[in-house]
């Protein structure tokens, strides 16, 4: 049993320092080379079409993370 606690606590702490940070850092200059454009979102002031009260969920297990393989 103790064999158990101790292997699953060592495979916890090297699994957490395995973590990467894979932020991207952008500087100003490269994402005006890239035509990056930031702004800051504004609540719609019309929307088209009927309005219907709902709640989309999306299971844990369906939500896909798409990057870039270059830097």
């Amino acid at each position: 049993m103790k064999i158990t606690i101790l292997s699953t606590a060592l495979f916890t702490l090297l699994s957490l320092s395995a973590v990467a940070d894979d932020s991207v850092k952008m500087t100003e200059t490269r994402q005006k080379n890239l035509t990056i454009k930031m702004a800051k979102l504004k609540p719609a002031s019309t929307v088209a079409g009927q309005a219907y009260p709902a709640e989309v969920v999306i299971p844990a297990n369906q939500i896909r993370i798409i990057s870039s393989a270059y830097a």
